[in-house]
Order: structure tokens, then C-alpha cells, then sequence
């Protein structure tokens, strides 16, 4: 079973779950063929939803899961409960009824693929990417309603959709209550240009247990590191009574450093200080001559 993407079914009724990038390729995710197969399992159900949040992937895969679902008997409700970017926009279209939280996001964009090879094989790159063009054109057209061109221009400059957005033009049924999302995605390696600043950041992972149990053998070392360098520092200035202070108050080796090498040469001061003053003659203490002349 892959992450991100379930399907569970009852009597009549089947729920799939795509919280995933879609196909097995360099995004890896919910491959067509996975999808087509376990699809064909839903014999007898008559009612499925499927529930979106993914960033879109490998055009062919999404292509044929959104042929897959439309080609299938049973009528099709969509939820959109995160976001539906690019060919997974394309699968929402699948849906009788599209419907999207208020809180998700939408995006639709030229197709494009990474390529190298002579003229003639780019030339027949391009001719594929301009003819998947039109038919993700014909998916978005026979849900809004829209004219191609119209639709074309849209995807020309990649279009991002709030709920309400996606409603006006179309591309949506209904708007439903927000969702609060568990599920996230680093967006970087798709290449998208006008990625909102809500969604630009790539999210924070959580830990695991061999991730933390690293992190706390790695703070143990570098305490260690920490109070073996302040002593060894301490013993070079000769000042080791310092060093369990500064260790106990949790102060950078660089900080006992400066401390440390302070104290020291304030100690070479007073030493020299006090080496340098020289004892009063006797006979010019006035308390010798006192003395002296009392016995007298």
C-alpha cells in the first residue's frame, strides 16, 4: 500500500484516497497502472469519492487516471481537500461533482517535460506535449464549459485557484467548510513559477525515533566537548579552579576562553604589580626610629 493514496470500499460504495504526487516516475507516487488496477476491482459500487490532495506529476499517468474514472459506471463525487495541482487538477475534472474546501488550493499549467536528444526528436517532443495540451484542454472544457482558448490562455501562465476562484470559473461544483491538512508537500522539484507564498516553503518533517535517539547522542558528545575544552583551556592559564564554574553555568567554550585568559592576566598583573614594590629601609620606617629612640 502506498502512502498517500487507500482505497476502501462497502456494499456500494468505495472511497479512494490520492494524497500523493500521481505516477512512479522522478515524483514518485500513484502510478496509473496501480490505480487502473485496483479500480477494476470496484465491481458492483455505484457511488465513489475520491478525496484530492496532491501536486500534480507525471501527465500520462494523470491522463489515464482521469480516462479510468470517467470511463468507470459508478457516478464519481471529488473532494479537493488540499490542493489539486496540476495533472491532479486534471483528475479532479473526472468528478460528477467536484467538490473543493475552502481552504484548498487549485492550479492548472502548460505540460511540460525535461528532454534532450537531436532537432527532429525535440520537434516530436513538442508535437506530443501540444497535442496532451488539447486533450487536458477538452478534460477542463467539458467540466466549466469554457472555450479552449480561453482555457489555453489560462494554463499559459499557470493559474493558481482559491476555492472561490475554481467555483467562478467553473472548474468546481461547491464549496465546502476548510480542512484542516496533516499532509504536505515540498513543491520545489516541480519547477512551478508563481508557487503562493503559503504553499513556497518546503515543510518541516517530523522526526522519527532513530532521528531523535541520534540528536540526543549528538548533544551528549558535544557537551562532552564542551567541559573536556574548558578544562583544558583552564589548566593551560592555570586557573582550574575557574573551569567547574563555567562549566556548571553552561558557558560556550569560547566565552570561558575570554574569561579564563582574563583572569589569567589579571593574575600575572598583580603578581608583577606586587613583585615590583620594594620593602621600606629600616631605617627610614618611622616606627623603627620610634621604637629605637624609646629604648633610649
Amino acid at each position: 500500500m502506498k502512502t498517500g493514496y487507500e482505497i476502501k470500499a462497502q456494499d456500494t460504495t468505495a472511497e479512494i484516497m490520492i494524497y500523493d504526487a500521481i505516477g512512479s516516475g522522478m515524483f514518485g507516487g500513484v502510478s496509473a497502472k496501480d490505480f487502473v488496477t485496483d479500480l477494476k476491482q470496484l465491481t458492483g459500487v455505484a457511488n465513489i469519492t475520491v478525496r484530492l490532495n496532491s501536486p500534480g506529476g507525471e501527465v500520462f499517468d494523470g491522463t489515464a487516471i482521469y480516462n479510468a474514472l470517467i470511463n468507470h459506471p459508478a457516478n464519481i463525487e471529488v473532494h479537493i481537500d488540499g490542493m489539486a495541482l496540476s495533472m491532479a487538477s486534471v483528475i479532479a475534472m473526472a468528478g460528477n461533482k467536484v467538490v473543493m474546501a475552502e481552504n484548498a488550493m487549485m492550479m492548472i499549467h502548460d505540460p511540460s517535460i525535461s528532454v534532450s536528444g537531436s532537432a527532429s526528436q525535440l520537434r516530436k517532443t513538442a508535437d506530443t506535449l501540444e497535442k496532451t495540451k488539447a486533450a487536458i484542454v477538452n478534460a477542463y472544457a467539458r467540466k466549466t464549459g469554457k472555450q479552449q482558448d480561453e482555457l489555453s490562455a489560462l494554463m499559459s501562465v499557470e493559474t493558481w485557484m482559491s476555492a472561490d476562484e475554481a467555483l467562478c470559473h467553473g472548474f468546481i461544483d461547491e464549496v465546502s467548510s476548510p480542512i484542516e491538512m496533516a499532509a504536505h508537500f515540498d513543491l520545489s522539484p516541480f519547477n512551478f513559477k508563481h508557487v503562493p507564498e503559503q504553499l513556497s516553503k518546503a515543510p518541516d518533517q517530523p522526526l522519527d525515533l532513530a532521528q531523535i535517539e541520534a540528536l540526543k547522542i549528538e548533544a551528549v558528545n558535544n557537551e562532552r566537548k564542551r567541559v573536556q575544552s574548558i578544562i583544558d583551556i583552564a589548566n593551560i592559564v592555570n586557573q582550574p579552579r575557574l573551569a567547574t564554574a563555567f562549566i556548571d553555568q553552561g558557558v560556550s567554550v569560547d566565552e570561558a576562553r575570554d574569561k579564563l585568559f582574563k583572569a589569567s592576566e589579571k593574575e600575572q598583573e598583580e603578581t608583577i604589580i606586587s613583585s615590583q614594590v620594594p620593602p621600606l629601609p629600616e631605617d627610614t620606617n618611622p616606627l623603627s626610629k620610634d621604637a629605637e629612640n624609646r629604648s633610649q
